[in-house]
């Protein structure tokens, strides 16, 4: 008897890997892509590449047991929808005389050994992913990528237990659900249809709170992103917004069948030419049944644009920041000048060569020299209106000149009624426009604007430049001290260098900042922003796709009588396969219309995050790419759908 059960399991398995395979497929890319961002976060050679890595194995860790929720629905989803396809088959066992704990069993045990599998097979393929996302990461920080084969045992520990988390749950949930119900509800449950309230009143409702919704959450994000997030109490401001996009994209589904038949209704020529009332009773039935499902994967395809608009916007920002936030080897600001004398000494010891050089700036002219003029004025009602910018800096064309000297560059002469600007490219048409229109003046004479430098060799936004005879004699508000050396520093100096340069006792801090350690922390938070984010979203398209394709499956099977009648009437087999191919893409599309709708206007909103930066690119700009690597995973999906259910439709 007792082999009769295995043999009964073993078959059972068999047939739901076969027919759940695209289920099979998902969890075992699931299960890859977690081993191998596991195996990168655990991996030495990673660690080693930054002082920062530590914290990357940390973040990957919290967005790893993040991630098990979104696959913990998908597996719940999966198991409840087999559990109700096959409640005929557990209750037909009972009838025959199996007792409900060997159904409980035996049913568990398979979900358990189709998890194990999954858990297996992607660890295995996980091996491989990993070396991609290593020689990936050794890249960006300029390493060459050597190939070692090794297996990551920390990273295979943390990946099973998330697999363990993942299906304890569902199978104690599953074994409380097999043990209560009684034979009735198991013989008829796959006949139950899910009751939805109708009525033109609740469809108007839904649909007129999903617009309110939408527009006052659209419009309250736009505002909390132009007013900045620049800690956590502003980012809880977004919240309200964020969940009134949420409640948007929930209410519009729960309105859309309704609102599908009533359009319908008022316009029957539609509903009623060539095959479309088949297509339209198969979508308005899906409408019903699975809305909540639909506005949830909705909700995941619209996170997963935006997370890969973002990231790619992310690694945008972080290439043209390196060069202007560090541009050079060196940088020691300070109001102590005794600390440019311990930074230049220390380079002295290492014996390197270099070049420096040591400056001032200055926010007046001298005392007989009367300036007319406010350049802060430029930035009113921009993304640049800040206190911080109020204060007009001077520089002296000395100062500018030994800068761009460094970098190998030269700078026009400055004669004594001109003056010069440097400011970053992107407010380079800005600042001078208005410097046309406003003239300087110095003692009522006017200034002429002789040259605008772009080059980066300040980390602020603006410098006035003017000739040194302005400032002679006067006293400088900040010191600077820059070296530009023969070879790279290394990163671990900063911190012998901050500690030579500040006095703790006397509460004297320096800023100091090495390019080469600048560089290292700009590429962790790029590796880890752009990797998690990337990771996020393949998990929720293989997720969405996965859900999609076992429903049409699952359907299928209610439906091969209505093919079949159709092909007794006379329908073609090509005509029937372009119903299918329309069912499938209809159903498919529907958790695109509203990310289609949403898309444009929070990508506009998440680009005011970058305007202080030197991405120019708008963030809509990259949905091109986006969109490609969305849809090839999204159509290899429906591909996988459409010729599976071409060849279970027997006809």
């Amino acid at each position: 008897m007792y082999m009769l059960y295995v043999k009964l399991t073993l078959r059972n398995l068999q047939r739901s890997m076969k027919e759940y395979a695209i289920f099979m497929l998902t969890m075992v890319i699931s299960m890859m892509l977690m081993y191998s961002f596991m195996a990168v976060a655990f991996s030495e050679q990673v660690l080693q590449l930054s002082k920062h890595m530590d914290a990357f194995a940390q973040v990957i860790l919290v967005v790893s047991m993040g991630l098990v929720i979104v696959i913990g629905w998908l597996i719940s989803y999966i198991a409840n929808f087999m559990l109700r396809k096959r409640s005929r088959e557990f209750g037909m066992y009972l009838l025959m005389g199996m007792t409900r704990k060997q159904v409980c069993r035996m049913f568990l045990l398979e979900q358990f050994c189709m998890g194990l599998f999954a858990y297996g097979i992607g660890c295995i393929l996980g091996l491989f992913t990993f070396q991609i996302l290593l020689a990936i990461i050794q890249h960006i920080f300029g390493i060459a990528y050597q190939f070692a084969f090794r297996f990551s045992i920390p990273a295979a520990g943390v990946t099973f237990l998330a697999f363990l988390i993942l299906y304890a749950y569902e199978l104690v949930k599953e074994y409380r659900i097999l043990h209560h119900v009684n034979i009735h509800t198991l013989l008829y449950q796959d006949q139950q249809n899910e009751t939805v309230k109708k009525g033109r009143l609740h469809t108007l409702v839904y649909m007129l709170g999903a617009i309110l919704c939408a527009a006052v959450g659209l419009k309250l994000f736009y505002d909390g992103m132009r007013n900045g997030i620049r800690d956590v109490e502003e980012t809880k401001k977004l919240l309200p917004a964020v969940l009134l996009i949420i409640a948007s994209i929930y209410a519009c589904f729960l309105g859309l069948s309704g609102f599908l038949q009533h359009f319908l209704d008022q316009h029957k020529q539609l509903k009623y030419q060539h095959n479309r009332m088949f297509l339209l009773g198969r979508l308005q039935g899906r409408l019903r049944s699975n809305r909540i499902v639909l506005a949830t994967l909705s909700l995941l395809t619209l996170v997963t644009i935006c997370f890969l608009c973002f990231g790619m916007k992310f690694k945008e920002t972080t290439d043209l920041t390196i060069h202007s936030a560090a541009p050079f080897d060196l940088q020691v600001i300070t109001q102590h000048q005794q600390y440019i004398k311990k930074a230049a000494g220390f380079l002295a010891e290492k014996k390197l060569t270099y070049e420096d050089h040591t400056y001032q700036t200055y926010t007046h002219l001298r005392d007989d020299v009367k300036v007319k003029q406010t350049f802060a004025k430029a930035l009113d009602h921009t993304a640049y209106d800040s206190t911080y910018y109020r204060t007009t800096t001077f520089m002296r064309y000395a100062d500018v000149q030994r800068l761009l000297q460094l970098k190998g560059k030269k700078v026009p002469a400055l004669e004594k009624d001109e003056y010069m600007l440097v400011v970053s490219k992107k407010q380079q048409e800005l600042m001078e426009s208005y410097c046309r229109k406003h003239p300087f003046t110095i003692n009522g004479k006017p200034m002429k604007l002789r040259y605008v430098c772009t080059e980066e060799i300040l980390q602020t936004m603006y410098f006035v430049v003017v000739p040194d005879v302005y400032v002679q004699g006067v006293k400088g508000d900040t010191f600077y001290y820059v070296a530009q050396s023969a070879k790279e520093l290394p990163s671990a100096w900063e911190d012998q260098l901050y500690e030579r340069c500040s006095n703790s006792q006397l509460q004297e801090y320096s800023s100091v900042r090495l390019h080469s350690s600048y560089v290292e922390t700009s590429m962790f938070s790029y590796v880890t922003i752009v990797f998690c984010l990337f990771y996020a979203a393949f998990i929720f398209i293989c997720a969405a796709g996965t859900i999609l394709a076992t429903q049409q499956l699952s359907d299928l099977e209610a439906q091969k009588y209505e093919y079949a009648l159709l092909h007794k009437m006379g329908a073609s087999r090509k005509t029937l396969y372009r119903l299918l191919h329309y069912q499938n893409l209809l159903y498919f599309l529907l958790p695109l219309l509203l990310p289609a709708f949403f898309m444009i206007p929070i990508l506009n909103s998440l680009d005011i995050m970058f305007t202080t930066t030197d991405a120019t690119t708008p963030m809509y700009m990259y949905l091109g790419i986006t969109l490609a690597l969305f849809f090839t995973i999204y159509l290899a999906y429906y591909a996988l759908t459409y010729i599976s259910c071409r060849r279970n439709l027997d006809i």
